[in-house]
């Protein structure tokens, strides 16, 4: 499978509680192979924001106001293709790929999660450690997708 460019892992961080987006920022922008592009509240702007800061990866809540966070995953795998490690056409942008994470540890979130075309799932009670290295493996062209604690 074929991974993101060589260099620093541009991470977008999308979750309406800012004091999580914060934390997970900094934590990105701590890791030398891995670079904060900022947050957002929603999913609102998500691609024209992904654009505007080229991040790699967007790690985004599933459950918050405005847009759905799984219309807002197709829409960045149609704006973004190629997904999910598939090897990269020349004449398409450049790949994103999109880890969700929740608070509610459900199989059918996962299933949700995969049906809209992202790379991974995340719950929210998991480290940090296991977050940067969902971020890690995604990057790196697999999926990530388990409830970790």
């Amino acid at each position: 499978m074929q991974g993101l460019p060589v260099g620093r892992v541009r991470v977008l961080c999308v979750d309406d509680n800012s004091d999580v987006a914060a934390v997970i920022g900094r934590c990105v922008a701590l890791e030398p192979d891995m670079e904060s592009a900022g947050s957002l509240p929603c999913a609102d702007n998500v691609v024209a924001v992904v654009r505007e800061t080229r991040a790699d990866i967007v790690l985004m809540d599933m459950f918050m106001p405005g847009k759905d966070p799984l219309v807002a995953v197709r829409e960045l795998v149609a704006a973004h293709p190629p997904f999910c490690g598939a090897p990269p056409d020349p004449g398409v942008f450049r790949p994103v790929r999109v880890i969700l994470f929740s608070g509610c540890d459900d199989a059918a979130v996962v299933d949700s999660a995969v049906d809209a075309g992202a790379c991974g799932c995340l719950s929210k009670s998991a480290s940090i450690a296991v977050i940067l290295g969902a971020i890690r493996s995604v990057a790196s062209g697999a999926a990530a997708f388990g409830v970790w604690r």
